[in-house]
């Protein structure tokens, strides 16, 4: 007989407890000459603000706060994200998202 698992570990316990985080790492796309860093920020529920900086290039900005979401870059400037963008942008933003994935798919 296999039991039914809740799915909480003790690790996951932990991990739902946070309310925002910092991310900072560096990038790189190998097909093109793209190197840069990156940093993300997010906080709980649904906030997140992420900037990459590209060498050669500049900032490319993208932000989502619980309602709006935008991008801005050096080419195109500043924009509101709509439909498809938003709703993408909407589900990167949920906080602790691997922990609620039937509720964000």
């Amino acid at each position: 007989m296999i039991e039914k698992s809740s799915g909480a570990t003790s690790a996951g316990k932990a991990f739902g407890k946070l309310t925002s985080f910092l991310a900072r790492g560096t990038l790189e796309l190998v097909t093109m000459p793209i190197v840069g860093e990156i940093e993300i920020h997010a906080k709980a529920p649904n906030k997140r603000f992420v900037v990459a900086t590209i060498q050669g290039f500049g900032e490319v900005k993208q932000g989502y706060d619980s309602q709006v979401g935008w991008m801005g870059d050096p080419l195109q400037g500043l924009s509101e994200l709509k439909g498809e963008a938003l709703a993408i942008s909407r589900r990167e933003s949920t906080f602790n998202a691997a922990l609620k994935w039937r509720e964000v798919y």
